[in-house]
């Protein structure tokens, strides 16, 4: 869990929040933070990336990617 400080920080949440071309999901799996994935707009065009993508370690091939990634997809339509 290294590396949970460093991409999941309520810093990195903040930040993004704030930052209103970005959009930000969390994954919660029994009220715990499970997942998280933050896109942004690609400058002078209609395309978004992904910015950060997390799942907790432990939760990683459980879907928990697949279903923020899917979401963020979804909402861009």
């Amino acid at each position: 869990e290294y590396m949970l400080p460093r991409v999941a920080s309520a810093d990195i949440f903040k930040a993004a929040i704030a930052n209103k071309n970005q959009r930000l999901w969390l994954a919660e799996l029994n009220g715990q933070l499970a997942g998280y994935i933050c896109i942004a707009p690609r400058e002078n065009s209609d395309a978004w990336f992904i910015d950060k993508l997390y799942v907790d370690m432990n939760l990683q091939r459980s879907g928990i990617g697949l279903a923020l990634l899917t979401h963020a997809i979804d909402t861009l339509r």
